[in-house]
């Protein structure tokens, strides 16, 4: 197992608000490595990342999701036990759970510590290189408030 927590930041740099993992990870990534954590900012899902979850002790995920109730920029902290209870939220999360029960299926290590951070987006599959208004200015804020989340979560 790798001690160094590694944060994958998802998101689609085409589609409107689910950029905002990217822009965020982007924004985050010198601090978090100084602080000793593994970054990595990506547009990937499912099974293909298989190969950054294996032989890790903590994987944080932060990418943007939908949910009713919850205001644009405001941050929501999910399990995986989440995920098999709930629609997926976020293409990025579709066969999360299943990539995991693949892994047990063959002997691949698995992360001790899976926590996923979602940032609450109103647009996340228009196709758009903009961000929404509401996203935009929460922006300052999501960047302050993820990384003393993903902090508490690596200490």
């Amino acid at each position: 197992m790798t001690n160094k927590p590694l944060i994958l930041f998802l998101g689609n740099s085409i589609l409107s608000d689910d950029r905002i993992g990217l822009i965020i990870g982007e924004k985050l990534r010198e601090r978090l490595e100084s602080e000793g954590n593994e970054v990595q900012v990506l547009e990937k899902s499912g099974v293909s990342l298989i190969d950054y979850f294996e032989g890790r002790d903590h994987v944080i995920i932060v990418d943007s999701v939908e949910s009713v109730g919850k205001r644009a920029g405001e941050i929501v902290s999910l399990t995986l036990d989440d995920l098999l209870r709930y629609p997926p939220m976020s293409s990025h999360y579709l066969g999360l759970p299943e990539s995991i029960r693949l892994m047990n299926s063959l002997g691949l290590e698995q992360p001790k510590q899976l926590r996923i951070l979602g940032i609450v987006v109103d647009n996340p599959l228009t196709v758009s290189e903009k961000i929404s208004e509401n996203l935009e200015n929460a922006l300052p804020k999501l960047e302050t408030e993820l990384h003393s989340a993903i902090c508490s979560m690596t200490s």
